[in-house]
């Protein structure tokens, strides 16, 4: 394996099927998705003002994937509620559902404790339908809801940290990022306040380039997103 910082290889233990075969397909690109957040946290330490609103940011997007999973809960509960003989049988999981995370800073521990209570609860809602509680078209439905949540969750910090869609050159990197932070962009978790922030702040750079006085040297904003316009 090749790495770029220290790291810590951390097994995660899982105890749902759905959450395990989630991570196995696109688990590295949900880490490195969030991993872009220590980037930005450890970069930005020296900065009081814009590193408090990247910790804000963070603490929304987990609370977020927590909300999700009492959601479960109450889905759980619900599914159990209409048993009257529920009890809870031994489930045997297998020994290979690990995951192991690449840890390059501390703020994916947060992140992994949230994923547990995902797996946990996805967890609690296979074993109804093994044990012959729920049917078939129950548990798929759960399953797509579960996976669906935590593809969201990546959808939503891809999209906030990579503005400039159409850019050419690829993703941002976290300095570049960081340039724009400061120049205005805004970090939300509202999928619709993020498409309306990437508009917004493709357009402030689109005036930048329409008020620039024609000299060499690019406008803060515009040397950093390129719009549709402009690579059409």
């Amino acid at each position: 394996m090749s790495i770029r910082h220290k790291t810590i290889v951390s097994p995660v233990n899982l105890q749902s099927h759905t959450v395990h075969s989630y991570l196995e397909s696109e688990g590295e690109r949900l880490i490195s998705s969030y991993s872009r957040i220590g980037s930005l946290l450890l970069l930005t330490s020296s900065e009081l003002e814009l590193n408090a609103k990247i910790t804000a940011w963070q603490s929304e997007l987990l609370n977020l994937l927590t909300s999700e999973a009492v959601k479960l809960s109450i889905q759980k509960k619900k599914y159990t509620e209409e048993l009257p003989n529920y009890k809870e049988l031994e489930v045997l999981t297998p020994d290979t559902f690990v995951f192991d995370v690449s840890i390059s800073h501390p703020c994916l521990w947060a992140l992994i404790d949230a994923i547990k209570k995902i797996d946990s609860e996805a967890n609690e809602i296979e074993n109804l339908w093994l044990a012959g509680f729920i049917d078939d078209e129950a548990r798929y439905i759960c399953r797509n809801r579960i996976v669906n949540i935590l593809r969201s969750f990546n959808s939503r910090i891809e999209r906030a940290t990579s503005p400039g869609k159409n850019r050419n050159g690829g993703r941002f990197t976290s300095v570049q990022l960081i340039q724009m932070l400061r120049g205005g962009l805004e970090l939300y978790v509202d999928d619709n306040a993020i498409t309306q922030e990437i508009a917004r702040y493709k357009q402030q750079a689109q005036d930048e380039v329409n008020t620039s006085d024609g000299s060499q040297s690019e406008p803060v904003l515009a040397q950093h997103l390129i719009t549709d316009k402009q690579s059409a």
